[in-house]
Parts: structure tokens; sequence; C-alpha cells
């Protein structure tokens, strides 16, 4: 049995959380068991939570922001009594290198940096910190993830990702949960009142990243153009409000709905007709993988990688472009725009997650094997 100790916890269900979860949901547990550590103090309150739960072991330590010695030193007795074979340490920054350093000095086999992320939104500061602090992982590291290639080059050196020690993980997912089905997408409009609207939907964090007010202003130009339109909108975050009230500057609060977090979010592509995700910035959104496993319209910004274009019909547009310009783009797109599954084309891009959970879990079993041997 090997024991993998997981960090990386965000305050929100987010692409790590969804990682851990599809991943730990997934993988054989009678060969790798998954420990988490929580190291915002407000995970606990999310629905997330009771998810890791069923999967292994969740510890809670002090919000390192807050209480940054404390959350050290509880960090690392866990470290140091948990006994783990592996540390994995989820990133979307090299900011907060501490749980590198803290496994580093513990008896774990092996170390992974796993780099979820291409960009940030932190200001001069934090880029900088994450520019000096990437040189170091190395020492503390012994294995290198990427969830693409795009996160790899932001995180790790040519050196890195030419060795033997450097793997792309894909944020797989369980396709058959997301496949195109017709009854559950005719019920879904009915329950939610959507009749003959053109629903675009986003799924996302309310904040800067995700680019919540260009998506808005895009939204305008297409209910100008066609009013029988509503746009939903799935997440929580600390711009929530800033985006609910330009809805209202806008008017369009009778066409916008804000559904919050959902643990039905697949049942919501199915009721959409085209999926449109603006970010600034990204690593490998698995939300885009979602779309596409629904069999869903796709419309993204040219910052996204293309490492997760998986249907001919999921397009990119310049966030150069004006709102207007991308309005004209998605309606021209739907009207040409035929669904249908597309659960092979996932699986034979490596998006399977029962296929992917197995692979890494060979994975984790070479790195233990490789250092038992020296």
């Amino acid at each position: 049995m090997i024991k993998v100790l997981q960090i990386g916890l965000a305050y929100a269900l987010g692409g790590i959380e969804q990682f851990l979860i599809n991943y730990g949901q997934n993988i054989n547990k009678e060969r790798i068991t998954f420990d988490f550590i929580n190291i915002f103090e407000d995970t606990k309150k999310q629905t997330f939570y009771k998810e890791l739960l069923k999967i292994g072991q969740v510890y809670n330590i002090d919000d390192y922001r807050k209480h940054p010695f404390k959350s050290y030193e509880q960090l690392k007795k866990i470290i140091n009594d948990g006994d783990y074979d592996i540390i994995h340490y989820n990133m979307n920054s090299a900011v907060f290198l501490l749980p590198l350093i803290c496994a580093k000095n513990s008896n774990a086999k092996r170390v992974i940096a796993h780099a979820h992320n291409a960009s940030n939104d932190k200001g001069m500061i934090k880029s900088l910190v994450h520019f000096i602090n990437k040189h170091f992982i190395t020492f503390f590291a012994s294995d290198f993830f990427a969830c693409s290639e795009k996160a790899a080059k932001w995180f790790f050196s040519k050196k890195v990702m030419n060795s033997n020690r450097f793997t792309i993980i894909h944020n797989a997912i369980d396709v058959q949960k997301f496949q195109y089905n017709l009854d559950i997408r005719n019920q879904y409009r009915q329950d939610l009142e959507l009749d003959n609207n053109i629903v675009i939907t986003h799924v996302g964090r309310f904040n800067k990243q995700k680019n919540h007010t260009k998506l808005i202003e895009i939204f305008k130009e297409i209910h100008e153009i066609e009013n029988k339109t509503i746009l939903l909108l799935i997440g929580d975050g600390v711009l929530k409000e800033r985006v609910q009230n330009k809805v209202k500057d806008f008017n369009l609060s009778n066409s916008v709905r804000f559904l919050g977090i959902r643990d039905d979010v697949e049942s919501l592509l199915q009721a959409s007709d085209v999926f449109v995700l603006p970010s600034i910035y990204e690593g490998a959104p698995t939300v885009v993988i979602e779309a596409q496993a629904s069999g869903l319209l796709c419309e993204l910004s040219d910052t996204i990688t293309n490492e997760v274009k998986i249907l001919d019909e999921t397009d990119y547009i310049s966030l150069k472009k004006t709102s207007k310009d991308w309005a004209n783009k998605i309606l021209e797109d739907l009207k040409k725009f035929k669904r249908k599954d597309s659960i092979k084309e996932i699986t034979d891009k490596g998006y399977n997650i029962k296929e992917e959970a197995l692979k890494l879990q060979k994975i984790y079993e070479g790195l233990v094997k490789d250092s038992e041997k020296n």
C-alpha cells in the first residue's frame, strides 16, 4: 500500500479540488491511499470537503496567511507522523513553497511539485516571488507534474521538462457522467424554465482570472442581438457582488442567473447550448473538458492552451476582440453547430478518469519502486 499526502486545497471548489476528487474516487484504494491537508480555515465549510472525507483523512491546519509559523509546525508534524511514501503538492503558483520544504525534510520517498496554472493575477510582487521561487522548486521536489505544457513552462525549466522526472497528468473526468443525454436536457430546461431560450453557461470562481466582466459585456451584446437568451453563472467567489452590480447596471437581471456552487454541473451543461470561458489565463481547465464531454459548443479565450481542444467545433477568440465581435462569433457558430455524443473523442485524448487514474497509480508505484532501489 502506497500512502500519498495531497497538499494544495483552496477555499472553494476549483480545478485542484476537482482534480483530487476525480482521481481520489477512481484510483485503486487497495494500492493507493490519499490523505489531504487543508491550509485554509474555511475549507471545512465547503461542500467538496465531504467528498474528500469519503476518500481519506483530511487534516486541518491554521490558515498559513494568518499564522505562518504555527501552520508550518502543524504541517511539519503531520508529514513527519504520517509515514507517507509520497508528498504530492498541488500548486497554483510558486509563491508558497513551505510544503515542499517540509516534505523535503521528511521521510517521504518522493516529493512531487504539480503545476496547475499558467499565470496569476496576484499583482507584481507575487508574480516576482513566483518567478524567483520557481527556481528553487528543484531543490525540494524529486518529481514534477503539470496539467499542461503551458502550465509546465510557467513553473519549470526546459531541463526539468526534458527529464524523465517530468510528467503531464491530465485533468481527467468521469466521461459517462457528462455524456450527452437528451432526456436530462429536456427535464432540466423545463425545471429551470428556460423555455426556448439560447442558454449560455459559465462555470468558475468569481475572481479576476475568470474575467466575468468581459463575460457580462459579451452577453449584453448577445442579448441585444437575440433577446431570447439566458446566461447561467455557476460558482462563487470574492467578486460575485461586483458582477451582480454590473448585471443590474446593464438591466440584465431577468436574463442572468447566479446559481452558486452546484453539485449538478453535469446536468446544467446538458441544459445549455454554449459554454463561454473568456479567462485571462488558465492551466488546463477541467470544466472545458466537461463541457466538451457533454457535447457543448465551447467558445474560449485565446489565452487558454489548445491542449484542451478536443472537439473540432471548440473555438478560440482573442481577448483583444471587442465584446460585440465575441457575440457575433458565438451566435454565428451556434447556427451551424450540431450537438453529438463526444465520449470517444474525450477518451482518445486521454481525459477518461478510469484510464488516467490507472496511469497515475502506475506512476506512483514506479516512483516508490525507484526510490527503494536507491
